[in-house]
């Protein structure tokens, strides 16, 4: 199996995480700090070429009854550059509070306000990650189960 790239795409800063190969695990890679649309879409490109990702999975942050916001809309806007410019499926996918459990993780990690502002949205990539192969996993037919 290949790994999977998941971004946490925000105002000011976009993070991104990556699977294992066996698609087990997500771990935090980094956050880049916003720029210009179409560089932020080229470094996206290029660390999904870097780790052979077969998909990208774009957090829309939806707002709790589920629908799209401004900031989802902005989000969107991205995902649809972003898929003119890889070779591999765009996901978009519900990531309504990875930053709010990303942040509580780092807290109780007790990491310092400071420390956790520069890594929070790579951590909540990887906990959007996590929500999408959990779902995977459970909606994949066949298995042990039976």
């Amino acid at each position: 199996m290949s790994r999977i790239l998941a971004i946490d795409v925000g105002q000011k800063r976009i993070g991104l995480a990556v699977s294992d190969e066996a698609g087990l695990g997500a771990t935090p890679l980094y956050t880049v700090q916003r720029s210009s649309t179409a560089t932020d879409v080229a470094k996206i490109a290029k660390t999904a070429a870097a780790y052979a990702a077969d998909r990208i999975i774009v957090g829309l942050p939806l707002d709790p009854e589920g629908r799209a916001g401004s900031q989802a809309q902005k989000v969107e806007r991205f995902a649809a550059l972003l898929e003119q410019k890889v070779p591999v499926p765009v996901i978009r996918w519900d990531e309504r509070l990875s930053t709010v459990e990303a942040d509580q993780i780092l807290i109780e990690a007790d990491m310092s306000r400071r420390k956790r502002k520069s890594i929070i949205d790579a951590v909540a990539a990887a906990r959007i990650l996590e929500s999408y192969m959990r779902e995977q996993e459970r909606t994949q037919p066949g298995g042990d189960e039976g």
